[in-house]
């Protein structure tokens, strides 16, 4: 997938007692995910800090292919529309700020 898992800095998280959003720029709205912590877990005052980013995929997918995001939605299961409003949300955020993706595998396994 073309970046939604490398911009966790563009994400909000709610943490009940906490609530982080990142500043936006643009016209959409990103995803805010609800994060349950109890007890003494310490919660974040920041949103993460990104020094570098890029990833490799087997297979990316192309967040600007219609036909390749309605694919990932169908893997969300059925009843779940919170899932999908998340899904879209995050979408959105990589079309806007793509990261750097390069297919191949980062394995030094080679087959026999």
């Amino acid at each position: 997938m073309r970046g939604p898992g490398l911009l966790p800095d563009r994400y909000g998280y709610d943490y009940g007692m906490a609530r982080l959003e990142p500043a936006t720029k643009q016209t959409h709205s990103p995803p805010v995910f609800e994060c349950q912590a109890s007890g003494a877990v310490p919660i974040p005052h920041a949103l993460p800090t990104i020094a570098w980013r890029a990833g490799i995929d087997l297979n990316p997918i192309d967040v600007n292919a219609i036909a390749q995001t309605a694919w990932l939605e169908t893997l969300v299961w059925p009843g779940q529309e919170k899932r999908v409003e998340r899904l879209r949300a995050a979408l959105a955020v990589a079309r806007a700020e793509p990261p750097r993706i390069v297919k191949g595998t980062s394995s030094p396994i080679r087959p026999l």
